[in-house]
């Protein structure tokens, strides 16, 4: 029954790339929240709906190095179990290759596994299972995982020049105003690409365009075509608007983050985030400064989008302190209900410098 679908949410969550939501290269989840909303005002649901963005961006180098520890190579179970074996013999953990932590060790027990099983394979066993990592290792090698090894053989890899130059194509789905979204979906190089294109690529672009779109300086007239300069493009409809961005955090700036969260969709702030997902042992522990150096060599355009969200916050953080500091100077002015929204921000150190 048509009815019975409506989604019990009015928010989603998902690392799968939203933009762009109109044109020749929309998305497959802007698709589907396509056909959801015509679904809802076919049943008499009004008013119509739009989608707007709720974002959270993370330092390029730590975002590589949680990638790796996570989706690409599952290391952090590992870490996990190797520090708990540790732990049952009365010793402490270790995080970092200088107390003694060898990343390489766990993938050459997973090659081994691997192949054990790659030899088995055309036997009359049942149910012979193998998982991804295994699959690469009987397919390609033991050297198929060697991306895992560390840092600086993951920097080499095809891996990272193919699926981890340019992380932030996501966000915004284009670095540059010339681009138009969509044509370009994986994560190789954007610098690469535009160039390949006749595009002359530079850092300050990339800061400038994202203050516009991210930052909010233009929000009603970002579509999916190049984008043509806010002060002099033509007025349009809002058919074609692209998703705003309502607020977005910073992982290494989570206090600030969530403060901004409670204060931009007016909701009680919480008086510490919550730790519980927090590695003891985080991926950036294997990595070096020297790691940061390459990949801000590799990665230049994300650089340029993280010191732009950075700025952007800055600014939003001091508005914030502001005008709360501002408005509760004026307490008799406000209603009950502002003066405990303010007076839980301040509670929960929103205003401290």
């Amino acid at each position: 029954n048509e009815t019975q679908l409506k989604l019990p949410y009015i928010a989603s969550y998902g690392h799968t790339r939203l933009r762009p939501v109109h044109g020749p290269h929309k998305t497959e989840l802007a698709s589907f929240f396509g056909a959801y909303f015509t679904l809802l005002e076919r049943n008499g649901d009004r008013p119509r709906r739009i989608i707007r963005s709720l974002a959270m961006i993370r330092e390029p180098t730590d975002l590589r190095a949680s990638t790796m520890a996570m989706a690409l190579c599952a290391l952090n179970g590992k870490v996990i179990e190797f520090n708990s074996n540790r732990a049952r013999k009365g010793l402490g953990p270790i995080c970092t290759p200088k107390e003694g932590l060898n990343v390489s060790s766990f993938v050459d027990q997973v090659v081994r596994k691997a192949k054990r099983k790659c030899r088995r394979m055309g036997t009359n066993e049942d149910e012979l299972q193998l998982d991804r990592y295994e699959r690469m290792v009987c397919n390609r090698g033991g050297s198929a995982l060697d991306f895992c090894r560390s840092p600086s053989h993951l920097l080499r890899s095809q891996i990272y020049k193919r699926g981890m130059s340019s992380m932030y194509r996501g966000l915004m789905a284009r670095y540059v105003p010339e681009e138009s979204m969509g044509v370009i979906s994986s994560y190789e190089s954007v610098e690469q690409h535009l160039l390949d294109r006749g595009v002359v690529y530079s850092d300050a672009k990339v800061e400038d365009y994202t203050l516009i779109d991210l930052g909010g300086l233009d929000p009603n007239r970002i579509d999916h075509m190049p984008y043509e300069g806010y002060k002099f493009r033509r007025k349009e409809t809002g058919d074609g608007k692209e998703p705003d961005f309502v607020w977005f955090g910073i992982t290494e700036r989570m206090k600030e983050s969530t403060c901004l969260f409670a204060y931009t969709l007016g909701v009680m702030p919480v008086e510490e985030p919550p730790r519980e997902r927090v590695m003891k042992c985080p991926p950036t522990s294997w990595w070096t400064e020297a790691h940061r150096e390459m990949v801000k060599k590799k990665s230049p355009a994300d650089y340029a989008v993280w010191r732009a969200a950075n700025a952007i916050m800055d600014v939003r953080v001091f508005n914030m302190k502001r005008t709360i500091r501002r408005r509760l100077e004026r307490k008799a002015m406000l209603s009950s209900e502002q003066i405990l929204s303010f007076d839980a921000l301040e509670s929960a150190g929103c205003l401290s410098s």
